[in-house]
């Protein structure tokens, strides 16, 4: 279980940056749907192009599902080079429309929905399921229940397939600024009630839910342009996110840790001044598991 969650703290007076405001317009949503597509090519590339981990033989019609799929963009990719994508059914669901794909293929769909409350028409029904980076989305003890959902929607034979980031002190320390934003991170992350470990537990979670056959494929990225290209972008995904965090860190008072915007905002230079010189890296661990019959 997790510790114990932090107080609230004093809401911070502060300007809204790109990130918090998405949804106050077209241009906004833009921006969303450019950062995931950014996101969804970087994490294609640390995988070394493989978008999909699981042993999964695409039939006709068959059925796969996305759960979290904002923009779309690992459905798009799917249908665009997995083998026989052509002859599947796919399906991306999120809490809301908004970054859904404006003209997508015949065999894809996109609907609103929540993996906390699938419906039972649903029960063995897709041959893959993929879920990405829900960290930021799911409460500590609503993960058992999405992975049970996903287990009961699941085909007999089919697949489960999760990724989510590992931030940590063991790997994310490049330097003073580094370990302060993890301890922002770690903070708001309990605050809120989020599992940002959850990458530590989703292997015995996914046994509960009734998951055989599973596997952890766990990769490491240097973070900054000292290390080439893909660093780089890593880095840009990475201060990005941070950045991201803003409002709610000043909604909650600055977590004892910053006390205003423009100590945020230095902290935020300092990182990425750090991530210029080695010593900082990123997790991703990505579990895969079969619906046996």
């Amino acid at each position: 279980m997790p510790e114990k969650k932090y107080r609230a703290h004093a809401t911070m007076a502060h300007q809204r940056n790109i990130y918090s405001a998405l949804g106050s317009g077209r241009s906004a949503e833009t921006i969303g749907v450019n950062r995931l597509e950014a996101q969804h090519g970087m994490l294609r590339d640390v995988y070394e192009g493989r978008i999909v981990l699981a042993p999964v033989a695409v039939k006709e019609n068959s059925e796969i599902l996305d759960v979290g799929t904002g923009s779309g963009a690992w459905v798009m990719d799917f249908l665009s080079s997995y083998p026989n994508a052509s002859k599947a059914n796919v399906l991306g669901i999120d809490i809301g429309p908004r970054l859904f794909p404006q003209s997508p293929p015949p065999n894809a769909i996109f609907e609103v929905g929540n993996i906390l409350a699938i419906p039972q028409e649903w029960n063995n029904r897709f041959a893959l399921v993929h879920q990405r980076l829900l960290v930021g989305a799911l409460k500590y003890d609503e993960w058992d229940e999405a992975i049970k959902n996903i287990f009961r929607i699941t085909a007999p034979e089919g697949w489960i397939q999760l990724t989510e980031a590992y931030i940590d002190t063991e790997i994310f320390c490049g330097g003073p600024a580094s370990l302060k934003g993890m301890a922002i991170y770690d903070t708001l992350g309990r605050t809120v009630g989020l599992d940002i470990f959850c990458s530590r537990r989703l292997e015995k979670v996914l046994k509960d839910a009734g998951f055989t056959d599973i596997q952890a494929i766990r990769v490491t990225a240097p973070i900054g342009a000292w290390n080439g290209e893909l660093s780089a972008r890593v880095a840009r995904n990475m201060i990005n996110f941070f950045r991201g965090l803003k409002t709610p860190v000043l909604r909650n008072g600055g977590l004892g840790i910053v006390q205003n915007e423009e100590e945020y905002d230095k902290l935020m230079d300092e990182m990425e001044e750090e991530w210029k010189r080695p010593g900082t890296s990123i997790g991703w661990h990505s579990y895969i598991g079969k619906k046996e019959v």
